[in-house]
């Protein structure tokens, strides 16, 4: 077990590997002269040598066969009978195609930062990372064309072909792409023609993760009450029982969809953000005209009905906190970033994009309470506890959620959403550089984690 060169020197009409002593010990066995090799979800049987040094040589017939370069560095599990190189893992996101190709894609600048980001901590690790889209996969030759990213001198992209790899994590971009046919083909595919891992499933939505964390005995004490919108009959019994309550898209995001509602007498009032990030407000004054507001606001889709909390303000402002939580080389969850979202002027929800601001989590928690360092390891522990509990409920791999955690004025904490692909906008601030590198890093040993070298 460790890390090699592996180099393709040997044109031999049979598969041939040549192995260090010490590797050639593990693998071999008295009653055969042939090993599996393995690399992703291609394998060879090959005659088994000793290697004049400590680097592995393979045949052309090898390289081929499984899609290696003609020198790289690899992890290697070495057992009886068997040698695994790796760890190679797919990226997989949807993309449009790149000069009408089937197997090409072109993605944004932003996106390949985004991605290569990831790629250089990759490459460090002797880890194979690549970028592909549901197109790009041939299910016959068990192989994908995938693209990836060189950092080595000013950095390139490059396409090749790969073998269909050790696991997959999902990047899938967007709720809308999630349910295309050939992104849950492919995800099915993956299930059931290979053994590869996929991470997440998919996305939460609001109400079905609501229902999942309820039956939490732990966490269902702090969820806000929540029901289903099913006509304005649904709001109404809401503000009976509170001052303010807010109806939520179930897939909405970045605080797009959600509507604030007061009734400070017999009219009701409301507030919500555009998508300008302007505030916009109004008053309904009978049945109908509520009907043909929410009707129109949420546009016919699935939405709760969310009870408002009297939040926690810092600067006379209200404020939730956004944990990032992820697992790493072991499986084991982290807290791997704190942002604390202070709300805009009078606005309905504290997201950026809507006038918020955000701050050090840690830090607004130290300078507000004063055992702040008490109320910070309280935060943590409870984004650990959902982050187990929603990976338990759920019955999903999990390797990264985004939680939004209010704390109300009496310093109880709330849960209002978990996302399984949360934003990156809490890291773009020049002081999260730190808690940024962190959440890449750890995402890179959760992908090698699932690959089956995480012990390496």
């Amino acid at each position: 077990m460790g890390v090699y060169k592996v180099e393709c020197r040997l044109g031999t009409d049979k598969p041939l590997i040549l192995l260090p002593k010490q590797l050639y010990n593990q693998v071999k066995d008295e009653s055969f002269s042939k090993v599996k090799v393995k690399y992703g979800q291609k394998k060879i049987q090959a005659n088994v040598k000793v290697s004049p040094n400590n680097t592995v040589i393979v045949s052309k017939n090898i390289t081929e066969k499984l899609y290696l370069p003609q020198a790289i560095d690899l992890h290697i599990l070495a057992s009886q009978g068997r040698v695994v190189l790796g760890p190679i893992v797919g990226i997989m996101t949807t993309a449009p195609p790149y000069k009408g190709s089937h197997f090409q894609f072109q993605i944004g600048k932003k996106r390949r930062v985004f991605f290569s980001r990831f790629m250089e901590i990759a490459a460090k690790r002797n880890m194979t990372l690549f970028l592909f889209t549901p197109n790009c996969i041939d299910w016959q030759k068990r192989a994908v064309y995938g693209l990836t990213y060189l950092p080595q001198g000013q950095g390139s992209w490059v396409r090749k072909w790969y073998p269909l790899p050790d696991a997959v994590w999902n990047r899938v971009p967007h709720r809308g792409a999630e349910v295309r046919a050939d992104v849950l083909r492919t995800k099915q595919l993956f299930k059931t023609v290979t053994n590869v891992l996929v991470s997440p499933d998919d996305y939460f939505y609001k109400w079905e993760m609501h229902e999942v964390l309820t039956r939490e005995g732990s966490i269902s004490q702090h969820l806000p009450e929540t029901i289903q919108y099913r006509g304005v009959e649904s709001l109404n019994q809401m503000l009976r029982k509170h001052p303010e309550v807010f109806i939520k898209v179930c897939s909405g995001s970045h605080g797009h969809g959600v509507i604030k509602f007061q009734k400070p007498d017999k009219n009701i009032v409301y507030s919500y953000h555009l998508k300008s990030g302007r505030l916009n407000k109004g008053t309904v004054y009978n049945r109908g005209e509520l009907e043909r507001f929410i009707f129109k606001a949420t546009q016919k889709k699935t939405s709760i009905v969310q009870q408002g909390l009297q939040l926690a303000e810092f600067e006379n402002r209200p404020f939730d906190l956004r944990a990032t939580v992820q697992k790493n080389i072991k499986g084991e969850w982290q807290v791997v970033g704190l942002s604390a979202k202070l709300a805009g002027n009078n606005g309905v929800t504290t997201h950026v994009c809507n006038g918020g601001k955000v701050v050090p989590g840690n830090w607004l928690l130290k300078k507000l309470y004063k055992d702040g360092g008490a109320k910070l390891n309280e935060v943590n522990a409870f984004a650990i506890k959902v982050a187990k509990a929603s990976e338990r409920a759920s019955g999903w791999m999990l390797g990264e959620l985004g939680m939004d955690i209010a704390i109300d004025k009496l310093g109880h904490l709330w849960l209002f959403e978990v996302n399984t692909k949360p934003g990156r906008i809490v890291f773009a601030p020049e002081w999260a550089a730190k808690e940024r590198y962190a959440s890449y890093k750890m995402l890179v040993d959760y992908m090698q984690h699932l690959s089956g070298f995480g012990d390496v």
